[in-house]
């Protein structure tokens, strides 16, 4: 990693000492937090120690005016979401919370200000779809789905909905669900089509007892999808990895790691788990079970994928297409690879139309 990339996984890591080098560059520390989506959760680590890190009082207040800014928006698309909710109990809707809605649900609690969000995200079983759709649009929300135009007839598995406020300041996003996956290119379509969606309604976990519609994934399908939610993504942003990071601390006491596995194995998820888990055990010494990387993968690393998992590590700012090197590697076979990469150079032709 370079250097201003590890001060600053450094500080998320808690380890709160000066800068190893004659200056830091805070503009470029700033960048990729912002990049990474983590500058609330910087501000969150070091609001208490500017002069101990003799952060600079103009990076310091942009800092703060990020969180301060994350925390208004988190507070309003919870209250929001609070609306929905209790709109599907009334009509007999479940509901499982997904990625950002469940960390401020579930992990972060009280810090609502530390975890970015870009939409809400949360599952309803497939035949309440149309029936949640419905109650959204009574909401005041319109849909918006162009995450999904270019999946084929009757693959789509999600849909986008927004609302803005009377002034068109702030745009409140919905992301319904009743698939795990919801990308449209065709390589990360297909990884995740061995989840079976009413295994997890089967297992879903009551969030709180006060609101008997609201269900979260025990926390093993969660992680896997958490995962799977980061291959998507390439493992760009430094948020992704935290987040697991942070789940893993959360459940430490009880996470069972060999189901996991199981899952990873029987959802067709091996790989997302294990390059997910090689890179928080890298940058942030996650505490995961020493053979637990071996016993999934015994062969370990590809050179497609040792060459991904080093580009993700050390580059500043990371793309996330590159995780098409990670779909190119599940690939068997010189001619299945060509053909990914042709459904891939389709995809994004038809995207830029």
């Amino acid at each position: 990693m370079t250097p201003v990339k590890t001060y600053l996984v450094s500080l998320l890591n808690g380890k709160f000492l000066p800068y190893n080098g004659k200056k830091c560059d805070w503009g470029r520390l700033v960048s990729i937090a912002a990049r990474s989506k983590v500058s609330a959760l910087l501000f969150h680590i070091v609001r208490d120690r500017q002069k101990d890190l003799s952060i600079p009082d103009e990076v310091y207040q942009q800092l703060q005016e990020k969180y301060r800014m994350n925390l208004f928006r988190n507070t309003l698309l919870l209250e929001e979401f609070e609306k929905l909710r209790t709109a599907f109990a009334a009509a007999g809707i479940e509901i499982i919370v997904l990625k950002g809605m469940f960390f401020l649900h579930v992990v972060y609690q009280a810090r609502i200000g530390v975890r970015r969000m870009e939409d809400v995200d949360f599952l309803v079983k497939a035949a309440n779809v149309e029936k949640a759709r419905h109650l959204i649009g009574s909401l005041g929300y319109r849909n918006f789905d162009t995450r999904e135009k270019n999946a084929p007839s009757g693959e789509s598995t999600a849909a986008m909905f927004l609302k803005h406020d009377k002034d068109q300041s702030v745009f409140m996003p919905l992301h319904l669900h009743w698939g795990l996956s919801n990308v449209s290119m065709p390589l990360l379509r297909k990884q995740a089509s061995g989840v079976d969606v009413e295994e997890i309604w089967d297992a879903g976990v009551r969030i709180d007892k006060n609101k008997d519609n609201l269900f979260m994934m025990p926390p093993e399908q969660m992680f896997t999808a958490l995962c799977e939610h980061g291959m998507r993504h390439g493992f760009a942003r430094l948020n992704i990895l935290y987040d697991l990071h942070a789940f893993v601390l959360a459940y430490r006491d009880s996470l069972d790691w060999q189901e996991i596995a199981a899952l990873g194995r029987q959802w067709g998820l091996v790989l997302p788990i294990y390059m997910g888990v090689s890179l928080i055990k890298e940058l942030f010494s996650t505490p995961v079970p020493e053979d637990f990387l071996s016993t999934l993968r015994p062969q370990g690393m590809s050179l497609l994928e040792k060459y991904f998992f080093t580009y993700a590590k050390n580059n500043d700012f990371p793309r996330e297409d590159a995780c098409v090197l990670l779909y190119l590697a599940i690939q068997k076979g010189f001619f299945n690879k060509i053909k990914a990469i042709s459904a891939g150079v389709r995809w994004k032709a038809a995207k830029s139309f």
